[in-house]
């Protein structure tokens, strides 16, 4: 019969154990121990009348090449050497030969031992493919029905045992049938493990993963304060990487909130806490088994990160509101400055109804500058960045800046930088933020007893590929207070402000890859502009 890779349809059963290698050395095992017992009764004095009845010599001669075979096949089990498919045809088919000339040199089938054919037909069910092992049954039970022939014209035979060596024969054929089935079934059982392992494996990698990549922190704790797992958001939340040690110990505040929702799971909801590392972080609890070995899942949110998204919806909301209310007021108002301005050219009005009519122009431009703002918000789109040499486009728009100040002219000072620094961004835009900013200078940072003075300087980050732009004035400064409620839109501490001049300019630098902040400064006001610089060739988002 032609024999085929493992890989294939000769495969090999673990049905007696996990590994085939230690099912071939049990058989040698058992093969090493029927040598000694053979051998030993059949030179002892209680040797039973039937081994070697009718060929000694065979028998003798037949005991000792089995006890050799038994030893090279255990030391090519041990070596592994040849394949399994291999060793398992020369472990099934040695035992056929030698165990039918010990039945033929002690009698046939009459002599009983016709019964240890069993052990080989029933490990070749298991080792062997089915067809394989049918076979090797099929062998043997023709192998002792041709001995009760053979021993049929010999002048010395006994009574002949067909009918032992038949029923023999069916038992044979029996176990080779049921353990061809057995080894089928767990050969599929075999391949669906291993197929649900491989899944499982997937999947572990899959959610270890999503956890490691998730924004919130994920923490898995034991009743004695065990972290028993733990992601990188946690790790930077807590801030301790290599800190093995239990929870109370790293962090007792997190651990008695923990405890206090143990005990009332039900008292808090909406608390906060801050970390070591400056982190305002909202737990949330859930028990994941009861009773002992109990865990509970830890999700760490960052508050800050909460409170940006609640304020980005509540500003998405409010920005298409405003735009809807600015574009129903602009008809209105456009009537109502364009009458007033007709009704200044009349000659008879009195100069104290020129002043209310002078009140009237300014105020309806100023709405109309708001109207333009929450407009210019709704429909900003990005545009494609260009490279700009930063140094000449300063020079550029300061230069354009002072033609327009009017009267609070400013002195904008800009420092020279060693190289030529090159941002990618959009032109218009980066003209509207700077003139943006100097305005807010002008306004906010304007003395009476002296001139506003605004200082830029810029550095290049080449490691993060950035440019920070800082521009600061000597005005009397931005107040700690209000120092994160300056980029909000209608906020304003001028009477006559707007309110989206800075939320303007911060959409803008975002809307091209930047970000605009306040920074803490002893004198004056400070704002950083971080930009990307023309070689990283960071495209601008969509606002």
């Amino acid at each position: 019969m032609r024999l085929e890779p493992a890989s294939r349809s000769f495969r090999i059963s673990t049905v007696a154990s996990s590994d085939p290698w230690s099912t071939l050395e049990i058989l040698s095992a058992y093969r090493l121990g029927l040598c000694a017992l053979i051998l030993g009764l059949y030179f002892s004095d209680y040797r039973p009348p039937f081994l070697g009845a009718s060929h000694p010599a065979l028998y003798e001669l037949n005991g000792f090449f089995y006890l050799l075979f038994t030893t090279i096949v255990l030391t090519l089990t041990r070596a592994q050497r040849p394949a399994m498919p291999w060793q398992a045809l020369i472990h099934i088919g040695g035992d056929f030969v030698a165990l039918l000339i010990l039945v033929f040199s002690s009698g046939g089938v009459s002599s009983g031992l016709g019964m240890l054919l069993i052990t080989p037909v029933a490990a070749g069910s298991l080792l062997l493919p089915g067809r394989l092992a049918i076979a090797g049954a099929a062998v043997a039970s023709l192998a002792l029905l041709a001995e009760e022939t053979y021993r049929q014209f010999h002048p010395d035979a006994q009574a002949l045992a067909y009918t032992q060596a038949g029923i023999l024969g069916v038992l044979l054929f029996m176990i080779a049938l049921t353990g061809s089935a057995l080894a089928k079934r767990a050969r599929e059982s075999e391949a669906l493990a291993e197929q649900a392992g491989a899944d499982l494996a997937k999947l572990a990698r899959l959610n270890e993963t999503i956890i490691q990549k998730m924004e919130a922190g994920v923490l898995v704790i034991d009743d004695h304060g065990n972290v028993q797992l733990q992601n990188r958001a946690a790790r930077h939340f807590l801030g301790h990487e290599n800190d093995h040690r239990p929870l109370p110990e790293r962090e007792p505040r997190l651990w008695a909130h923990l405890q206090e929702w143990l005990r009332n799971p039900s008292k808090i909801g909406d608390a906060t806490l801050g970390t070591a590392t400056g982190t305002r972080i909202w737990p949330q609890f859930t028990r994941l088994i009861q009773g002992r070995g109990a865990s509970t899942l830890v999700l760490l949110e960052d508050s800050r990160r909460i409170a940006d998204h609640a304020q980005q919806i509540k500003l998405a909301a409010l920005g298409r509101l405003s735009a809807s209310i600015a574009h129903e007021i602009r008809n209105p108002l456009n009537a109502i400055r364009q009458a007033g301005q007709l009704l200044a050219e009349s000659p008879q009005l009195q100069q104290q109804e020129q002043d209310m009519l002078q009140i009237i122009d300014r105020q309806t431009e100023r709405i109309n500058k708001i109207v333009k703002d929450v407009l210019g918000l709704s429909r900003r789109h990005s545009t494609p960045a260009s490279a700009i040499d930063l140094a000449d486009f300063l020079a550029e728009q300061r230069a354009e800046f002072l033609k327009i100040s009017g009267a609070n002219t400013p002195e904008i000072r800009i420092a020279p930088n060693k190289s030529a620094i090159k941002v990618a961004t959009d032109p218009t835009h980066l003209a509207q933020i700077f003139h943006n900013l100097w305005e807010n200078s002008c306004t906010h940072g304007h003395a009476d007893d002296r001139p506003t003075i605004i200082d830029i300087e810029s550095v290049e980050l080449a490691d993060q590929q950035r440019v920070l732009i800082d521009i600061r004035d000597n005005g009397p400064g931005v107040p700690e207070a209000i120092r994160e409620q300056v980029f909000e839109p209608f906020f304003s501490t001028d009477h006559y402000g707007t309110g989206l001049g800075l939320y303007i300019t911060r959409e803008l630098a975002e809307t091209n890859g930047g970000h605009l902040q306040c920074l803490a400064s002893h004198t004056g006001s400070t704002f950083r502009l971080s930009l990307p610089t023309a070689s990283r060739g960071v495209a601008p988002r969509n606002a």
